[in-house]
């Protein structure tokens, strides 16, 4: 029988392109969760041989700091904990944003958090994403020492992935090939994404393959990669996203301009009235990606006085959003 799980993380099967990026990873995660965790290399011993129906994928509400902050995994056995996933493409702020969120989940579950960053690209490799966040006080005490564990996709054998479950099988273009072709390896996704996934699970695997190979290669390259296999033209629902995934890049793209040029013009703004506003409200805006909220903030700028106010007003549209 084939599986129908890849639909589970994306109501009735669609596709989504506002924040696709994450609602993506967030539906290879739901698929094979313990395959995630022994990736990851940080769980215990006995937690490595949990199966899936032993895995909880966590909703976490962090919303009054972060909207990204949603990829968790909680354990039972041995004992309970938390693990919390980020994929990096960007490798910005990395450490400084892990932190906080495991803070965050620590304070709202009172768990132990195991935190695992997976770089996905070498451009995401900065120099500061060590495996460890140290602050130190003005004297040179130590005040804060928090691990965290670095899992470098390119680094990863490809056979691990192709012999792995299929939630992480869409990952395996961007592991260390080791010498094999990249259309071999293409073929060996097709090969179990028919054997093992129905039309709609295979909708969302192909997705995010695609957006996979977007982050290493031009668009036009992995469509292009993709498409000339002949037994992937065969298939109808295949060929809808091959289609459509030119379409899909124009709308992100003016997506996420649109909402660049809206903080940008919340932040000049509000500068301009209010004075330089607070580390943590520029990082909560800049952790908005809902255009109806952005909007509304922009119009609401120029209406009140302060910019707590606006954190005020923020609160309040976030709860009706």
């Amino acid at each position: 029988m084939k599986s129908a799980f890849f639909t589970a993380a994306i109501p009735n099967g669609e596709v989504r392109v506002f924040n696709q990026f994450d609602a993506t990873m967030k539906s290879l995660l739901r698929a094979s969760p313990a395959s995630w965790l022994r990736l990851s290399g940080v769980a215990p011993t006995e937690t490595l041989l949990l199966e899936d129906k032993d895995l909880h994928l966590e909703d976490t509400d962090l919303t009054t700091v972060t909207t990204t902050c949603d990829k968790v995994l909680r354990t039972f056995t041995p004992f309970e904990a938390l693990h919390h996933f980020e994929f990096e493409s960007d490798g910005k702020n990395v450490p400084k944003r892990v932190v906080r969120y495991s803070i965050l989940l620590h304070y709202q579950f009172g768990l132990p958090v195991y935190t695992t960053v997976f770089l996905l690209r070498r451009e995401a490799n900065r120099s500061d994403i060590t495996g460890k966040y140290q602050l130190f006080t003005p004297d040179g005490k130590l005040y804060l020492d928090f691990a965290y564990n670095v899992v470098r996709v390119w680094e990863l054998p490809v056979e691990a992935i192709l012999n792995g479950d299929i939630g992480i099988l869409p990952m395996a273009p961007l592991t260390n090939l080791q010498n094999r072709e990249l259309s071999e390896v293409i073929q060996e996704m097709q090969l179990r994404a028919e054997a093992e996934l129905d039309s709609e699970g295979q909708d969302i695997f192909w997705t995010a393959a695609l957006l996979l190979l977007g982050l290493n290669f031009s668009n036009e390259f992995a469509l292009d990669l993709l498409k000339e296999k002949k037994h992937m033209t065969n298939s109808t629902t295949y060929m809808g996203i091959i289609a459509e995934g030119k379409e899909i890049g124009i709308v992100i793209g003016a997506e996420i301009g649109a909402e660049k040029t809206l903080k940008e013009t919340i932040l000049r703004q509000g500068t301009k009235r209010f004075g330089t506003p607070s580390l943590n409200l520029v990082d909560r805006l800049n952790s908005l990606h809902s255009h109806d909220v952005l909007i509304a903030l922009s119009d609401r700028v120029i209406e009140v006085e302060t910019w707590q106010e606006m954190q005020d007003y923020l609160d309040a549209v976030q709860k009706e959003v």
